[in-house]
């Protein structure tokens, strides 16, 4: 069974191109040469560098996975023309990647190490190719089943997920405190979800707020910098690295197969704000409830 041009997968596993592992191989070969590019830059250009190499190497990593993950493994005809058929959606991304980088270079050193050796870009560039395939280990009935998203129980795979947020936002506060950007960076996050809270509340009566995992990787990418616990504090910044590097597959993964849709869609008769459990089925391309299993919104 393959992908529909909604982005939706069979229950039963999934059917990317023939060819896929030409394109894998080539989308991980043209990162490696790409960082490789943008370490001679830093080391010869000093600080300027890394911030030149890191907008360069996200815009680059962006664009290369959302054409891989809308031409091979969704199986949509051409690689830019998202779930609509338009530019939106990788329009979406381009314009966001620099911002991303723009929050690692704020946060101090995160970006810097990304060119401190060749293993730390082999973690960062793998980390982020193996994100473009994490959907397929949220099959429903999976450990990871399930999306942020109104309506249905809350199941094992979101406490785990859950569980592991959490665990990385504490390391996160011990690495703002470690760095003295603990109430500066506090009142920063509080703000933007007292803004997502304001819109939940005002927006209730008609519409529920969806957690798509583009936007859950877009939100949590200020985050990734952390101090690990104990003996593992020396793989700190690796580990930093791999989360950014997961966090940014999320959005272009999410952007590419799904949309970028909205986070409030319209309210259903019965639906409350819950986790969901995904509902991947095949279906026609752009009807609403092969989109959902069975209600109005879009998934993940």
């Amino acid at each position: 069974m393959e992908a529909n041009n909604d982005g939706n997968i069979a229950v039963k596993g999934w059917r990317p191109r023939d060819d896929m592992l030409l394109y894998l191989s080539t989308l991980t070969g043209v990162a490696f040469i790409l960082h490789l590019i943008f370490r001679v830059m830093v080391l010869a250009g000093g600080s300027v560098g890394v911030g030149a190499a890191s907008v360069l190497q996200i815009f680059f990593l962006s664009i290369g996975g959302f054409a891989y993950s809308n031409y091979v493994t969704t199986r949509r005809p051409d690689p830019f023309l998202g779930r609509n058929g338009s530019l939106f959606d990788v329009g979406a991304v381009l314009f966001s990647a620099p911002f991303i980088a723009v929050w690692g270079i704020i946060i101090p050193d995160l970006h810097s190490h990304l060119y401190d050796s060749i293993l730390c870009g082999f973690v960062f560039n793998v980390v982020f190719i193996l994100g473009l395939h994490y959907l397929y280990l949220v099959q429903p009935g999976g450990l990871l089943d399930g999306s942020l998203r109104a309506g249905d129980r809350f199941g094992v795979g979101h406490a785990v997920k859950l569980l592991l947020i959490l665990v990385n936002l504490w390391w996160h506060a011990v690495w703002c405190m470690s760095h003295g950007s603990f109430y500066s960076r506090f009142r920063l996050y509080l703000l933007v979800l007292l803004i997502i809270s304001g819109m939940t509340w005002f927006l209730r009566k008609s519409h529920v707020l969806h957690l798509h995992h583009w936007f859950l990787g877009l939100l949590l990418t200020p985050c990734c910098a952390v101090v690990l616990p104990g003996a593992l504090a020396a793989l700190s910044e690796t580990y930093s690295l791999a989360l950014l590097g997961f966090s940014l597959s999320q959005f272009v993964e999410g952007s590419s197969r799904w949309g970028s849709q909205p986070i409030f869609e319209r309210r259903q008769p019965t639906a409350t704000l819950s986790f969901s459990r995904s509902r991947l089925s095949p279906g026609s391309a752009g009807s609403p409830k092969e989109r959902t299993g069975g209600s109005e919104g879009y998934r993940p």
